[in-house]
């Protein structure tokens, strides 16, 4: 199994404005096991990387060690994208931080 990518899990988490407790009713994960698992004191199982990634709306290979990281591919994948595509992508992602600050807003 290749190496979980600690810091990728807490990045996602924060980007998508999501608390631990709203994560751990998700996934079923305790807040205590999910704070351990982003500091890398504890392995996740590939069962937890999965429920982690559907929450998070990313490819479960993300948070996996590679030999290609993901912002080389974004970056060489975004030399290709018309400016167009470039401002739809950009208002996509600036939609969901939103659309997830208000959910998380709304759960307390």
């Amino acid at each position: 199994m290749a190496k979980v990518l600690f810091n990728q899990l807490k990045e996602f988490r924060n980007e998508l404005s999501l608390r631990l407790e709203y994560v751990s009713n998700l996934t079923g994960i305790s807040p205590l096991e999910l704070e351990s698992i982003e500091k890398g004191e504890l392995n996740p199982t590939e069962a937890q990387v999965t429920k982690l990634a559907y929450v998070y709306g990313c490819p479960e290979s993300f948070f996996y060690e590679s030999e290609t990281k993901p912002m080389q591919v974004l970056a060489r994948n975004g030399q290709e994208l018309s400016e167009f595509d470039k401002r739809q992508i950009n208002e996509f992602l600036a939609f969901q931080r939103e659309a997830s600050r208000i959910i998380n807003h709304a759960q307390h």
